[in-house]
Order: C-alpha cells, then sequence, then structure tokens
C-alpha cells in the first residue's frame, strides 16, 4: 500500500525499533533531491515491511522504482506486539 511520508516515518517509527540506514529518513533526504519517492506499507493495522523507493524514467526501459532496503519486523518484534 502506498503511504505518504508523514505517515510512513511514523509507522516505522512506532512498530520498528531495527531500521537499516539506508531506509532513514536522514539518508532519504540526504541523497534524494526530487519528489519522485514512494512510501509502502504492507498493512497499516499490524505492519510487518515498509520501504521507500526512488522512481526513474530511463529510456528503453520507461518508468521503473528502485527500493534501496526494507525495513522488517523482526521476530522478537513480532512477539512483544
Amino acid at each position: 500500500m502506498i503511504i505518504d511520508k508523514k505517515l510512513f516515518y511514523k509507522i516505522q517509527s512506532t512498530y520498528f525499533s531495527d531500521i537499516p540506514f539506508n531506509q532513514t529518513k536522514e539518508w532519504m533526504e540526504s541523497t534524494i533531491s526530487d519528489d519522485h519517492v514512494s512510501f509502502f506499507v504492507n498493512n497499516l493495522n499490524e505492519p510487518e515491511i515498509v520501504c521507500w523507493g526512488k522512481c526513474f524514467k530511463r529510456r528503453f526501459i520507461g518508468i521503473h522504482l528502485i527500493i534501496d532496503g526494507i525495513t522488517i519486523k523482526t521476530d522478537n518484534e513480532k512477539k512483544n506486539s
């Protein structure tokens, strides 16, 4: 499911303790210079996977999405929720 940036970081900070650096707000803000970023979550009520990716337009290929890392809920986080 596609969500907005504010909700993405709220879900990520609330439900996940082990966030890869390349999925942090600081990393995204330092590497992305435009608005071609999409934010995803697998479930709003009980999220287990969140990620963001960049959309690019390439000649011959068209528009494609590159996701640079995924935040996944660990087994310990699943047990504690």
